[in-house]
């Protein structure tokens, strides 16, 4: 974690799911360079098929395939 953000890349092989969990102290949240949470709530993008915010924790859910998050 750098200047408040934090970079994380994620591989979920083929045929899984995975849910990515961070905590929930950043204004968003991109997938390569696309906003996927913001002050407005959950943003559509590929293989991530929901966010949740709560107890202090945001859940990504995500499908087969390479991912490359950023919070900040």
């Amino acid at each position: 974690m750098e200047d408040n953000s934090l970079s994380v890349k994620v591989e979920v092989p083929v045929n899984a799911t995975a849910t990515l969990i961070v905590p929930d102290n950043f204004q968003g949240i991109s997938e390569s360079g696309n906003p996927v949470w913001d002050n407005a709530g959950f943003q559509s993008a590929d293989g991530v098929s929901g966010i949740q915010k709560k107890e202090g924790k945001v859940s990504i859910e995500l499908a087969s395939g390479s991912y490359s998050f950023l919070m900040n």
